[in-house]
């Protein structure tokens, strides 16, 4: 019996549990200066980053705009340079050969309301009815300023040049004149007066 008396008191005992104090509550002033202490040492050390980012970055980008280096990067933007100016010029000059070629050989402006003759050549509206006046009375009929050659039929109107013409015009920035009411009625030449052949034969007798 005191063997095990012994033994209990031989046992160490556990420390008391201290006691639970309450949450300490904090007034609205000290959380707002918390607050605003805490963005302004996330905005210090977002600036020292980017400080740091930019002095490391300094010495690349100082030698790409160096302009005494004469690295491969720098020759293919100058040969890339050469080569866009080049092709603007030849798209330049493309673009006036076919204003050339698009134009009224009457007028010798774009034909922005195009009409093609059954040879082929090609007129603006305008021109065209004023030519077709002019010849009116002619005994031929209408023909062709160009090659002289009779028209028959009425003129057709070519969309491909119009849109054409229309886009290098808004290239251009100029305007196109309205479109003039377009009217033509074949003229066709004049038969020949029918011969009574009897009256022919009679006078061969």
């Amino acid at each position: 019996m005191s063997s095990s008396a012994s033994s209990q008191d031989s046992t160490p005992s556990s420390p008391p549990t201290p006691p639970i104090s309450p949450p300490v509550r904090r007034t609205y002033l000290e959380r707002h200066r918390d607050r605003k202490q805490s963005n302004s040492s996330i905005a210090k050390s977002s600036e020292e980053n980017k400080t740091g980012c930019e002095a490391s970055l300094s010495p690349t980008v100082s030698a790409k705009i160096n302009p005494t280096d004469t690295s491969p990067e720098l020759g293919n933007v100058a040969t890339l340079s050469q080569k866009a100016k080049e092709a603007e010029l030849i798209s330049q000059t493309f673009t006036d050969d076919l204003k050339l070629n698009l134009r009224c050989p009457i007028c010798f402006d774009p034909a922005y309301q195009p009409y093609t003759l059954e040879c082929g050549h090609l007129y603006c509206g305008g021109c065209l009815m004023a030519e077709r006046a002019r010849t009116k009375k002619s005994v031929a009929g209408f023909c062709c300023p160009i090659c002289k050659k009779p028209t028959t039929r009425t003129p057709h109107p070519v969309h491909a040049v119009r849109h054409c013409l229309e886009v290098i015009a808004a290239n251009d920035g100029l305007s196109i004149p309205e479109p003039i009411a377009f009217s033509w009625v074949p003229m066709r030449p004049r038969p020949r007066p029918i011969i009574n052949i009897r009256t022919y034969l009679d006078a061969e007798r």
